[in-house]
């Protein structure tokens, strides 16, 4: 599915994924994987409320009741800097991890992705929605799910991380 949306004759190989492109990619992988919520990259900017916490639509409007939905991961697109995709996924169940995939790898060597990485409205959303009993961050469990550079050039981060949504399905 993935390779025949980037095919699309009026995408130019060698020109980064819009947020539109990405999202509308996004929308179609999301259809696929009803036990996976995705959200656009316009999560990162919403000023969310603690009452718009526990009620969220994802990319393709689902209304998601996070206390009683079946829902076990959650995939974010991020837009950092606005120049270069990565995503960043929440698992819940076995063990709570937030994954950043950054097709750049980890650059920084550093254990954790650091908050400019992963969005503070993300982190926040989780750690409201749901706090660990220790009252420990979601951070404290971030990790870099990529750890070397799958990116050869300066416009493929957006292939990539839908490559990466596809595959968390």
């Amino acid at each position: 599915m993935l390779a025949r949306a980037i095919s699309n004759p009026t995408l130019d190989a060698e020109q980064w994924l819009t947020a539109s492109v990405m999202n509308l990619i996004l929308t179609r992988i999301a259809e696929k994987h009803r036990r996976i919520a995705y959200f656009s990259e316009q999560f990162s900017y919403l000023k969310l409320s603690s009452d718009d916490f526990a009620v969220l639509e994802d990319i393709i409007g689902r209304k998601l009741d996070v206390l009683k939905t079946s829902v076990d991961q959650y995939v974010w697109l991020v837009n950092n800097g606005n120049v270069h995709w990565c995503l960043a996924r929440a698992i819940l169940r076995p063990q709570r991890q937030l994954q950043l995939f950054d097709p750049l790898g980890n650059l920084s060597r550093r254990k954790a992705p650091n908050n400019r990485q992963i969005p503070r409205n993300i982190i926040n959303w989780l750690n409201a929605t749901f706090p660990f009993p220790d009252g420990e961050s979601w951070q404290s469990c971030a990790i870099h799910a990529v750890t070397e550079s799958h990116q050869q050039n300066s416009f493929d981060c957006g292939v990539a991380c839908l490559l990466y949504a596809e595959k968390c399905g």
